[in-house]
């Protein structure tokens, strides 16, 4: 993976562009997410899928579209970070969807913090879900497919 990483540097992203199952899968990854403390304090992982509204026929977001969606992007974040309550360890786009997996704290109520974000952009959906993930083994899995 590529780009800018900065060992010290909490916020920043891994990014890279892979292939699964003939298509392009493009990963955000947050190497410095994964730390004792934060295992201990997100138990839970919290996905939030957004289908991509205008795609290219390889599944990826056309390029302009991709760009308007900055805004957006960082809402999701705010959202599923604020207060605390979590931290978004990776981002995938595949297939005409985009999903943020963010590990939360399993006490935290996140229903009211989606309402919000789904009312303030009506024009995109958004779907959620959740799972108890203790050893973040979906961060993990993603590790060992595509070590970064």
């Amino acid at each position: 993976m590529s780009t800018g990483y900065q060992q010290n540097d909490p916020d920043r992203f891994l990014v890279n562009v892979v292939e699964y199952e003939g298509h392009p899968l493009a990963l955000r990854v947050r190497p410095s997410a994964d730390t004792a403390e934060n295992r201990r304090a997100y138990s839970c992982l919290l996905l939030v899928t957004h289908e991509l509204a205008q795609v290219l026929p390889n599944g990826l977001p056309e390029s302009s579209y991709n760009q308007s969606l900055t805004g957006f992007d960082q809402d999701v974040f705010r959202f599923l970070e604020s207060e605390g309550d979590g931290v978004v360890a990776l981002v995938e786009t595949f297939a005409g969807k985009r999903t943020y997996y963010a590990y939360v704290d399993v006490g935290a109520t996140f229903k009211a913090r989606v309402e919000e974000l789904r009312a303030k952009y009506p024009e995109h959906v958004v779907n959620v879900s959740h799972r108890v993930e203790v050893g973040w083994e979906t961060y993990q899995l993603y590790g060992k497919l595509y070590p970064w």
